[in-house]
């Protein structure tokens, strides 16, 4: 083998390796990009789950507060209801 072809083979090797090289940081930038949508997506979804957390919260206490509300008006009523009652009962 000359000089020149042993020269030859072993640029040969370095553009099959420089060739790898660029094609496994590639394959790396093509699953990193893709991780990174992935984690996009998780935050979103953790921001969504969040939001309907909160709406859940806000919705119960609406609803606790509208359950009190009308507890007490029924409470109210119901005295009244007693009150007028005993006022119309004509002793015998």
């Amino acid at each position: 083998m000359s000089y020149c072809q042993g020269c030859a083979d072993r640029q040969a090797q370095l553009n099959e390796r420089d060739a790898e090289i660029e094609r496994l940081r590639k394959k790396l930038s093509d699953e990193w990009e893709t991780a990174e949508k992935a984690i996009e997506r998780a935050e979103a979804a953790e921001a969504r789950v969040n939001e309907l957390r909160d709406l859940r919260q806000n919705e119960m206490k609406m609803h606790t507060d509208a359950h009190r509300e009308l507890t007490q008006e029924r409470d109210t009523l119901r005295a009244r209801v007693a009150e007028l009652e005993e006022k119309l009962m004509v002793p015998k």
